[in-house]
């Protein structure tokens, strides 16, 4: 199995001179829809407390709310590729 994660971002913040980088959760998040549309259209949504760390598994997908998530994120993921493996 291979993952391709294609990530594009300024070297520096502004005119500062301060180098910069990217943030995993920018990436992953999704643009296209906020929580009043999800629930709206019928979606369902879920998600903890503000800042609080929170992960969800949905098939192939694992989502995160915010940076405090990414640990565990990172470890659903691993978890679901080691269900994936073990079932090959």
């Amino acid at each position: 199995m291979k993952i391709l994660m294609v990530l594009t971002s300024h070297d520096q913040l502004g005119n500062t001179g301060r180098k910069t980088g990217f943030w995993l959760e920018e990436f992953a998040a999704p643009y296209f829809l906020v929580e009043d549309e999800l629930k709206r259209v019928g979606g369902l949504y879920e998600k903890a407390a503000d800042w609080a760390p929170f992960a969800l598994v949905d098939g192939r997908v694992v989502t995160g709310q915010n940076p405090a998530s990414s640990t565990a994120a990172a470890k659903a993921l691993m978890e679901l590729l080691a269900t994936r493996k073990a079932a090959a």
